[in-house]
């Protein structure tokens, strides 16, 4: 259980991390519009920079979802619970046999007898 918080509490760095990134990148492009401001990068090469930073925190972030997906989902199941989709399945086959005993239980019960009507005192012929 101790491993299954460490793994949530790194996914929550991991999404810090993430938004710190987007911090840097706000941060860069203003350095980067004083470096063009002042001439010593030219304004195509500074949104070079920033399409490519993008691009490397949008895999990163990727690859670190992917990475965090990964660890909690054997978390969980190291903890014994089942998937959803493994549930959909057990419940599929707990009808199936639902209905297979139902069906074999007619075929084995016998049929119910109906209820014969009984004389009452009162049709009889008094003597």
């Amino acid at each position: 259980m101790k491993k299954f918080v460490k793994n949530i509490f790194l996914l929550g760095l991991g999404a810090a991390a993430g938004a710190t990134a987007l911090l840097k990148k706000d941060k860069l492009r203003q350095e980067l519009d004083k470096l063009v401001k002042r001439g010593e990068i030219k304004a195509v090469e500074a949104k070079e920079l920033l399409r490519k930073l993008g691009a490397d925190v949008k895999e990163h972030n990727k690859n670190l979802q992917k990475k965090v997906d990964e660890k909690v989902k054997s978390q969980i199941q190291k903890l014994g619970y089942i998937s959803k989709k493994e549930a959909d399945k057990l419940k599929s086959k707990l009808k199936r046999y639902e209905q297979q005993l139902k069906d074999l239980k007619k075929k084995v019960s016998p049929p119910k007898k109906q209820p014969t009507k009984k004389t009452t005192s009162s049709t009889k012929k008094k003597k």
